[in-house]
């Protein structure tokens, strides 16, 4: 059964329904808030593409993400429904013409990780496909391979999560 038959719709209605997704830069994913009230996105499969989608559009406010186990390109889940709502809420398309100075300049003061490994159900390939587009603009940012200890799954998240924690807060 296609998606339109579920009842979805055209990705600019989809996005409108999210009912002022830009308006703050946790909306759409849990922040981690450090002793300087410091906004941290974090969040593990589609959760980490919003961390990371967050400060992507946001590094003003948002200096630190924690993208787990992420997919930064929807295209396969639109059944070829594409227009400009979606193409600014796909992380590798808008991303990879990002040219604005001012844009550019807010990037290069954050600290993205975007984490993936290879141990079960984790698919690495969608996050070195986002850490190339952003590499290929020049913003800095953390690949980090967990290898066998970077799974699909919970426990794997939660063990990374309680790394990245300890680390920075």
């Amino acid at each position: 059964m296609n998606r339109k038959a579920r009842g979805w719709s055209a990705p600019s209605a989809l996005i409108s329904s999210k009912g002022g997704y830009d308006s703050s830069p946790s909306t759409e994913s849990r922040a981690i808030r450090s002793a300087t009230k410091e906004r941290t996105p974090s969040g593990a499969s589609l959760g980490a593409y919003h961390a990371a989608n967050t400060l992507f559009k946001h590094p003003d406010r948002v200096k630190r993400c924690y993208a787990l186990s992420g997919v930064y390109d929807l295209r396969d889940s639109m059944d070829g429904m594409y227009d400009d709502n979606f193409y600014f809420n796909n992380p590798v398309d808008y991303m990879a013409n990002q040219n604005d100075p001012w844009f550019l300049h807010q990037l290069a003061s954050c600290d993205i990780h975007l984490a993936t490994g290879c141990g079960p159900w984790e698919n690495s390939g969608p996050t070195y496909q986002m850490s190339a587009v952003l590499a290929s603009r020049g913003i800095a940012h953390h690949l980090d391979d967990w290898g066998p200890k970077g799974g699909h799954e919970w426990p794997y998240w939660h063990h990374q999560m309680w790394e990245y924690v300890g680390a920075h807060f």
